[in-house]
C-alpha cells in the first residue's frame, strides 16, 4: 500500500505543519538553504513527511537521513528501519510519500516555462520527443516527472535515466500502469502542476492501491 499527499505552501495549515511537525534537526538542516523560501519549502517538506509517517505507523519521533547515494532512509526512535519514502517540492507545492512494501519515489514540478522541447530532444527517447511535439509542455512535465519518480525509486541521480531512451512513452495522461517492471502514477494535482509516483510492489496496482491522506485532519 502507497501512502501519499501534498500540501500546498499558501495552505492555512502549512504553518501549523511547521510548528508542530518539524524538529530542531530539520530546522538546523533548513539553515544551510540559501533563501528564506528555500528554507520553508525544506521545512514544509520535512514537517509533512514526518506527520505522513506518524499516521501511517503510529509512531512518532522518526529519524530521516539520507543513504550512501542520497536517497532518504528512516529509522524508528528504536532503531528499527522503517517504511520506504520520498519527498519533493516545487513552486507552492509540497509532495511526500511512504510505502511499507517496496522502494518508491516521487515528484511534482510546477510547469516552469523553459525551451522544453530542446531538454526533451537532450533527454527523452524518440516517442518520447515526439510525444512533447503534439502535445507541449503538458506531456513534456507529464515524462519529467514520471522519470525523475523511477529515479527517485531507484536511488540514482536524475542524470542517470536521462538517457536519451524511451521509459514513459505509453504514459496516459491520468491515472495508474505498469511498464517495465514498474508501477507508474501520474495526475495534475491542479492546472500547470505534473505529480508522478513510481514503486515496485507485488500487489495489484489501481488508484484504489493508493491511499491519500489529507494533512488537515492530522495537523
Amino acid at each position: 500500500m502507497v501512502t501519499l499527499t501534498t500540501v500546498s505552501s499558501e495552505s492555512p495549515i502549512a504553518k501549523s505543519l511547521i510548528h508542530r511537525w518539524a524538529t530542531p534537526e530539520d530546522r538546523a538542516q533548513a539553515k544551510l538553504r540559501r533563501s528564506d523560501a528555500r528554507q520553508y519549502e525544506f521545512l514544509l517538506t520535512r514537517a509533512t513527511l514526518r506527520a505522513l509517517l506518524t499516521s501511517v505507523t503510529g509512531i512518532g519521533d522518526w529519524r530521516i537521513y539520507p543513504d550512501a547515494k542520497g536517497k532518504p532512509q528512516t529509522l524508528s526512535p528504536t532503531g528499527k528501519t522503517g517504511p520506504h519514502i520520498s519527498l519533493s517540492h516545487t513552486r507552492g507545492l509540497v509532495a511526500c510519500a511512504v510505502s511499507e512494501t517496496g522502494p518508491i519515489g516521487v515528484d511534482v514540478e510546477y510547469w516552469w516555462m523553459r525551451d522544453f522541447m530542446a531538454l526533451a530532444n537532450y533527454a527523452f527517447g524518440p516517442r518520447e520527443c515526439a510525444e512533447v511535439a503534439r502535445n507541449g509542455i503538458s506531456a513534456f512535465y507529464r515524462i519529467w516527472t514520471l522519470r525523475e519518480a523511477i529515479s527517485k525509486a531507484k536511488g540514482i541521480g536524475l542524470m542517470a535515466t536521462l538517457d536519451g531512451n524511451d521509459s514513459v512513452a505509453d504514459a496516459p495522461v491520468t491515472g495508474c500502469w505498469e511498464t517495465n517492471a514498474w508501477q507508474l502514477f501520474h495526475l495534475s494535482p491542479k492546472p500547470d502542476y505534473s505529480f508522478a509516483v513510481a514503486t515496485k510492489d507485488e500487489s495489484v496496482w489501481s488508484e484504489a492501491s493508493l491511499t491519500w491522506i489529507d494533512m488537515e485532519k492530522i495537523k
